[in-house]
């Protein structure tokens, strides 16, 4: 009886971690989160979504709290926010004060903590009310840059 060895790589998947601070409608959290889902990922590779929720309505807390479970992620939960200190509800652009930025700052380092922590080979801060292509994170994976 002859036995055929295979050959196993020593190398363990590429992690990326995605996250970002979450703090979108359920309108439009669940486009953002279908582009993620679609994410074309190089072979060897897996994403951790890892989420810091800002102040959510509670139904877009729960689709981001179980869509993030089902792919094995973390939600961490935020500081909370003053009053008034951020509003999308203008007609100009975002109105960002001072605490909004210091807060969702510290959240982003939560992020960056959290990966360092899982050994993650990058991160990929992708705000919430973004719908990218399915080629997104493929293509910034090729780009020989950091």
């Amino acid at each position: 009886m002859t036995v055929q060895l295979a050959t196993l790589s020593e190398k363990r998947p590429t992690l990326i971690v995605v996250g970002t601070t979450v703090r979108k409608p359920i309108a439009v959290l669940r486009h953002y989160l279908a582009s993620l889902a679609s994410q074309e990922l190089p072979p060897n590779t897996v994403f951790k979504p890892v989420f810091v929720v800002d102040n959510m309505e509670n139904d877009a807390e729960m689709l981001l709290r179980d869509w993030t479970a089902e792919r094995n992620g973390e939600v961490l939960r935020g500081a909370p926010a003053p009053v008034g200190d951020f509003t999308d509800v203008h007609p100009d652009a975002h109105q960002w004060s001072l605490s909004a930025m210091q807060r969702v700052g510290v959240a982003k380092d939560r992020i960056l903590a959290r990966a360092r922590e899982l050994n993650a080979d990058f991160v990929w801060l992708c705000d919430a009310d973004l719908i990218c292509d399915p080629t997104t994170l493929t293509s910034l994976m090729s780009v020989e840059a950091p």
